[in-house]
């Protein structure tokens, strides 16, 4: 029996948890990725079946933009060559027999630990990042959606799209529920992601 394909969605996969006192420090020496890869195992070791925590040596770090991918990939070379990466930005698992959950979990864990998102993407955005990330979002990034034949919902207020933010409430065009069929052609969103980046060159200055 296999087990249902995931979507697996970045801002999901790392999120907030207690640190785990055996970790492995010279994974991520920030502390904000080594408090996301500290969740990250405690979800996929959640009963201890695992055994130790692994040891990874990292690759690099990669941007919100490239962790799928390059995750998807690494997902493969650990022996799932099933795992793709999904226009929405999340991976899925593919027809995972049940057998292989426990190495699935474990290799997810691998890959993350050795392409862990670059930690300047993990703090939260100041307000003047916010208000640049509002004017890039509903100015530049709409108008180059709206070129590729994409229909981008209205945005919310910049006071509303301050308060919800972070939250599953946050308002982007890279949503499907902000631009329809945004999530429907893997390899259309390839395309447009390259020519209409999410975020703006100038956020992390």
């Amino acid at each position: 029996m296999g087990i249902a394909a995931t979507a697996v969605v970045l801002m999901l996969v790392f999120t907030s948890c207690t640190g785990e006192p055996e970790r492995d420090d010279d994974i991520g020496e920030d502390p904000l990725v080594v408090e996301r890869l500290d969740a990250l195992w405690d979800r996929v070791n959640s009963d201890g079946s695992l055994g130790e925590r692994p040891v990874v040596e990292r690759e690099r770090y990669v941007s919100p933009q490239e962790w799928a991918p390059v995750v998807a990939a690494c997902m493969v070379e650990e022996g799932f060559p099933g795992v793709t990466a999904t226009a929405d930005g999340g991976i899925d698992s593919g027809d995972l027999p049940s057998a292989q959950a426990g190495a699935y979990s474990l290799a997810e864990y691998v890959c993350n630990a050795r392409y862990p998102v670059d930690p300047k993407y993990l703090a939260p955005l100041e307000s003047s990042q916010l208000d640049t990330l509002y004017e890039y979002m509903t100015g530049e990034l709409t108008a180059c959606l709206v070129s590729f034949g994409f229909s981008v919902a209205d945005p919310p207020s910049l006071v509303r799209f301050r308060e919800t933010w972070g939250t599953a409430e946050a308002w982007t065009p890279y949503s499907p529920s902000v631009t329809p069929n945004i999530a429907d052609d893997y390899g259309l969103f390839l395309e447009v992601s390259a020519a209409c980046p999410q975020y703006p060159d100038n956020l992390y200055d």
